[in-house]
């Protein structure tokens, strides 16, 4: 991992910690403070990058798509398509800079950057790379043009040739990356945890939210 991309990665680590905390025992829409049940809408705040719960009344309030650059909050509609034809090669991989073979990629208008989050000892870490290399992938890739900015993530593992290759909303990549999120500070990975990822990501790929 180059010296640039290890700065990168280090300074989007809190912002990352900030995506993936748990919610709590009894939750509330951040909006009316409603309570809400487990499975519960999301809104996403482009300059910020948090993701808010929301109840359905309020989170029918704000746009699902487009004018991601002028909207301060985004209405998340659950999505998990499974991209089974999508095989990136060693170029492709190669220009990510990733030093791993597993990463959600998160291109952002708004930011004109593509977010990167991958597995690490200490659960997950985010780098952020140029804009560019999101759209060299969709021009090597044409059927990810119809990625939304802001709402998409591109799940890649490219581990093994039937890795999990999705499209999946930023709410379900958030829960993925949740998983992986050891508790207490400076906890590490453990296996129970890994495997727990591990199987979140077979249900991805087979279609299921995670």
């Amino acid at each position: 991992m180059s010296a640039s991309a290890q700065l990168r990665a280090g300074n989007a680590l809190t912002a990352l910690r900030r995506f993936t905390r748990p919610a709590p025992a009894l939750a509330r829409c951040e909006l009316c403070s409603a309570a809400l049940d487990e499975r519960h809408a999301h809104l996403f705040e482009p300059a910020s990058r948090n993701l808010a719960c929301a109840c359905i009344a309020c989170a029918l309030l704000f746009p699902d798509a487009g004018g991601a650059a002028r909207a301060q909050r985004l209405r998340v509609e659950p999505r998990v398509v499974p991209l089974p034809e999508l095989q990136l090669s060693e170029l492709d991989w190669h220009a990510l800079d990733v030093p791993v073979r597993l990463v959600l990629l998160y291109p952002s208008a708004h930011h004109d950057r593509l977010f990167a989050s991958y597995p690490n000892a200490q659960g997950a870490v985010e780098a952020r790379l140029p804009l560019a290399a999101w759209r060299a992938l969709v021009h090597a890739h044409p059927q990810l043009n119809g990625f939304e900015p802001e709402l998409d993530a591109l799940l890649l593992d490219g581990r093994s040739e039937r890795g999990a290759r999705c499209r999946v909303s930023i709410d379900v990549a958030h829960a993925l990356l949740g998983r992986l999120r050891a508790p207490g500070a400076g906890g590490g990975l453990d296996s129970a945890r890994w495997q727990a990822f591990e199987q979140a990501l077979a249900r991805l790929q087979r279609g299921e939210h995670g």
